[in-house]
């Protein structure tokens, strides 16, 4: 695990997401309640009774809901994109970069900000029917569940696969885009259940927020693999690091 986050730290993409992520949570915890994307789906919730429908939803100003879910959502995945963001950067022009970089993620935040259309109305109906702390542990348990299955690993899998981008012009800006969109598909694929904790943990949001951060971290940082039924990623790649830490010390020789 040391020898695995050294290595990280060494690299600049690593560093820049990393601190920015970090700016971002800390945004979070500074913005006012009506813009808390959990603090909006709890009042959602009980206002929301099961015979009254989603349309509820509609009391509250969607400008709310869009930003919230935009300061929830954008520091969780930044940390998810040193991979592809390093690939469009070194694949463009110099002169091209900055412009590569933010169309790749201008289509994949924009795809994700679509995602929260159905995510946010799926919290919030969880919520009212269990109630806060019992949708917390069945969002967890599902979210466990989803990434144990193979159609998450799938996601996973496409997650790693890497496109070709255009050196500059129009064909840059076409092959960002799509990239961009394609990889937002298979993260939001391997990634929904996940976002919908946070969500619920109203009194805990900002720590529910950064736990699951470091779970979809080491998620996404574990290999491709054959799609089957396997314990998560998100929980055997930071125990195989840290047997193998273990490993290394066992083998150092004790002072004399």
């Amino acid at each position: 695990m040391i020898a695995f986050l050294n290595r990280l730290s060494r690299q600049n993409v690593y560093r820049f997401l990393i601190l920015s992520s970090a700016a971002m949570f800390l945004a979070v915890n500074w913005l006012p309640a009506p813009v808390k994307i959990a603090s909006l789906c709890g009042d959602s919730s009980i206002m929301l009774g099961v015979r009254s429908g989603i349309s509820n939803l509609q009391l509250f100003p969607l400008s709310n809901f869009a930003a919230g879910w935009f300061f929830m959502m954008v520091p969780m995945m930044l940390v998810l994109l040193a991979s592809p963001l390093q690939h469009v950067w070194q694949s463009a022009v110099k002169a091209w970069r900055p412009r590569a970089a933010v169309v790749f993620l201008g289509a994949y935040l924009g795809a994700w900000m679509g995602a929260g259309a159905v995510v946010i109305p799926l919290s919030v109906l969880t919520r009212s029917v269990f109630g806060e702390e019992a949708a917390l542990a069945a969002m967890l348990a599902f979210a466990f569940l989803w990434s144990a299955s193979p159609i998450s690993q799938r996601a996973r899998n496409r997650c790693h696969k890497i496109r070709r981008i255009s050196a500059c012009g129009a064909a840059m800006a076409r092959d960002c885009v799509s990239y961009g969109l394609r990889h937002a598909a298979a993260c939001i694929a391997s990634c929904w259940p996940w976002m919908l904790v946070p969500m619920a943990a109203e009194d805990l949001h900002l720590a529910a927020m950064t736990a699951v951060t470091v779970y979809l971290f080491f998620d996404r940082m574990a290999p491709a693999r054959s799609p089957r039924w396997r314990l998560p990623p998100g929980l055997t790649l930071p125990a195989e690091l840290v047997r193998m830490d273990l490993m290394r010390l066992s083998r150092q020789p004790s002072p004399a």
